[in-house]
């Protein structure tokens, strides 16, 4: 193995073993006599009150390194070598291994000096070995250590990896960090799965099944987080928290209003997403019901005014300021007016439609009418230029 990561790791161990020592040191009472060392392996010496392990604390590096990178990864684990730390050794040393195949295992169009241009077809050789080689060191890395072997618990770099960072998640032990994004990547990877084979086979894609790995994935978490640090990281990559935050775009929902409409909201979701998600009428009169009761729970933490804007955000015509507001890329603020703008409209419409005194011509030009005004305030609100006058 490379000299300098048996150096980084023997770093590392020693001082390590150098605190443990101290600490031994400091709180073992006085000796009055020097008593020879003696050399224990694993040893449990047992008593009436109490048991104490002696672990062996000195080896050899002949006993570490191996030219078989499998046996060199057991003894890493073996010696209680933190797993974050065996990969990054691992890793490196695989990297380093495999920039030196490239180096002198590809021949590029610049090593030809002597033409005046670059040859193609060894330009295409080259990279058609580049990728033979990176194949082959994603495959033996993968072995050694696991198919998230690519996972980084402080930048994410696979698909389904994410930010665990701030007061709550930031302050996750390593070892656990780890877990979390392994946990995190294998369920992007089965959903992923799932998608692409109904794909393949030309069938629709279940809801029910979608929600099932993402229930899987809750259960696996909570294993590993405390009930605080689950909460957190459903508030942030959770599908019911995502799916929130669509709703509430425009709302202008604070921290606590957005954790409180969570927590209102999050339990019945997933009942209903793995159990009420059929089209027979007993599953909608059930799904409709819990709905309501879900929504009622989530008004009465928001208060009045609040929860009056929150059911509008129910409302189709909500919905369209939404959309509105994505397209030209307005900020979540301007939905509101946006929508107020809407529903001014409709109820003028709704007016004009009811008018009796009014011919159908008379009505259409109203009407029309009515659709410049909306229009000229909507681009108002986005900041738009205005286009022609609208009609008085």
């Amino acid at each position: 193995m490379r000299a300098r990561m048996w150096l980084a790791l023997s770093v590392v161990l020693n001082l390590a073993l150098a605190l443990g020592l101290g600490w031994e040191m400091k709180s073992a009472p006085p000796q009055t006599a020097q008593v020879a060392p003696v050399a224990f392996t694993n040893v449990i010496v047992s008593s009436n009150k109490t048991n104490i392990v002696v672990r062996r604390q000195f080896f050899n590096w002949s006993e570490l390194e191996s030219d078989d990178y499998p046996t060199f990864v057991a003894n890493l684990r073996r010696i209680g070598c933190p797993e974050i730390t065996v990969r990054d050794i691992i890793i490196a040393d695989v990297n380093q291994a495999f920039a030196q195949r490239r180096a002198t295992e590809v021949t590029s169009a610049e090593s030809q000096w002597w033409k005046s241009e670059p040859d193609m077809n060894q330009t295409e050789i080259a990279l058609k070995k580049m990728q033979e080689i990176d194949t082959e060191r994603v495959a033996l890395l993968t072995k050694l250590l696991g198919p998230n072997w690519n996972v980084n618990f402080t930048q994410p770099s696979e698909r389904g990896t994410v930010t665990l960072d701030g007061s709550i998640l930031g302050k996750i032990e390593p070892d656990t960090k780890l877990k979390v994004q392994e946990l995190a990547a294998n369920a992007t990877r089965r959903a992923s799965e799932y998608v692409d084979a109904q794909r393949a086979a030309g069938k629709k894609i279940d809801p029910l099944e979608l929600a099932k790995i993402r229930s899987e994935h809750r259960a696996e978490l909570a294993k590993v987080l405390t009930a605080e640090q689950l909460e957190e990281y459903l508030l942030r990559y959770s599908a019911n928290a995502e799916s929130l935050r669509d709703q509430l775009r425009g709302f202008g929902a604070t921290p606590d209003e957005f954790r409180s409409i969570f927590r209102a909201r999050d339990a019945v979701d997933n009942d209903i997403q793995l159990h009420y998600t059929g089209t027979d009428a007993n599953t909608e009169k059930t799904r409709a019901n819990m709905e309501k009761m879900r929504d009622a729970a989530v008004e009465q933490t928001l208060g009045p005014e609040r929860a009056a804007l929150y059911r509008a955000t129910a409302d189709p015509l909500f919905r369209e300021a939404q959309f509105l507001a994505q397209q030209s890329g307005a900020a979540p603020e301007k939905v509101l007016p946006l929508y107020q703008v809407q529903v001014e409209g409709a109820r003028e419409r709704a007016r004009i439609q009811g008018d009796k005194s009014m011919t159908q011509a008379e009505r259409a030009a109203a009407i029309r009418i009515v659709a410049d005004q909306e229009e000229a305030a909507r681009r108002k609100i986005l900041g738009l230029p205005p286009e022609d006058e609208p009609t008085q």
